[in-house]
């Protein structure tokens, strides 16, 4: 690396993504930090506005097919194309909620070598349903917390085994991690998504710290529908056997449809909403809730396996570096 050399590069992935990417890229270019950055954005195949937006920010684009993304190999492929000493991924939707968002993210990383990686806290967009807004809240707190296990004590190994999904919950909606960790580290490439999350587990086990920090802030959320829902959750499934393990009964669904509804009818109705908006929400929540626990049920014991991806199609960058 050299003296001109970035120290963060941040790797944007898109695909169809002008709903919000003139936000998000224009709070990327406010931010306030004395690090040197790059912005390489990769696109996978958009057909709506997407490059055309990318044209007027000074950001490096490599086109890639949309037949050859893959959560864990696009991101790879970013890490092989950039300089930085701290990688940072950022996903289309996701709008840095302030100038510190940068800073703050590569902080707890930057001050302690045992930190392999922080992911931001994510609050819901103003059009967020309730569902989805409660499962934000209850996953991205106001508190920072850093994971580190040392497995030589029996205590903190046991905890690590009995709640392991909490240790290994890292998000790459927003996230920084370093190159040095990354080269040894990769992205899995073999599993459908939650890649963060599997290479989170890897990373810890290896004796490194993560960090979920809390002052580093996004706008994010989604409203998917039911076909959605269900889609993400089994694909969740898919990727989850490969690298962890979690028993699921059919009982096991009821029960969890049935208490979430129940949380979920009390969070509605705590929300200044309109009679129709709450009675709508109300009736919703245990078919949303169905619908991710049978998801992730059917995932985790179908027959599918990762799909093989052809990665010969990959575009070079070469010829497509944004004015």
């Amino acid at each position: 690396m050299t003296e001109h050399s970035p120290d963060i590069s941040i790797i944007l992935l898109t695909y169809n993504g002008d709903l919000y990417l003139v936000e998000v890229l224009a709070s990327i270019f406010e931010q306030k930090t004395q690090f040197r950055y790059e912005v390489l954005v990769i696109d996978s195949g958009s057909s709506d506005r997407t490059l055309a937006i990318l044209k007027d920010y000074p950001v490096r684009t490599i086109q890639i097919s949309n037949a050859t993304f893959g959560h864990g190999r696009t991101r790879n492929l970013g890490v092989q194309k950039t300089f930085g000493q701290y990688v940072v991924f950022l996903t289309q939707d996701a709008t840095p909620a302030s100038q510190n968002w940068l800073d703050n993210l590569i902080r707890p990383i930057a001050e302690d070598e045992r930190v392999a990686g922080a992911y931001s806290r994510q609050i819901p967009r103003l059009d967020c349903n309730p569902i989805e807004a409660r499962d934000i809240g209850l996953g991205a707190g106001p508190l920072s917390i850093v994971k580190r296990i040392d497995f030589q004590d029996p205590i903190q190994k046991r905890d690590y085994g009995a709640w392991q999904s909490r240790f290994i919950s890292f998000s790459n909606v927003s996230s920084c991690i370093r190159r040095d960790v990354l080269e040894r580290l990769p992205f899995s490439e073999t599993i459908v998504m939650v890649e963060d999350q599997e290479w989170c587990k890897r990373a810890i086990e290896a004796g490194y710290g993560v960090v979920y920090e809390a002052s580093s802030v996004v706008y994010h959320s989604h409203n998917h529908s039911l076909r959605m829902i269900y889609k993400r959750h089994f694909d969740y499934g898919v990727s989850l056997r490969e690298f962890s393990f979690l028993s699921m009964t059919v009982k096991s669904i009821l029960v969890y449809m049935i208490f979430e509804a129940i949380r979920d009818i009390a969070f509605i109705s705590r929300q200044k909403r309109g009679a129709f908006s709450t009675l709508e929400w109300v009736l919703k929540a245990p078919l949303i809730r169905f619908a991710m626990r049978y998801g992730l049920y059917s995932g985790l014991h179908s027959t599918i396996k990762a799909p093989q991806v052809n990665t010969s199609h990959i575009v070079s960058d070469q010829s497509r570096l944004s004015e």
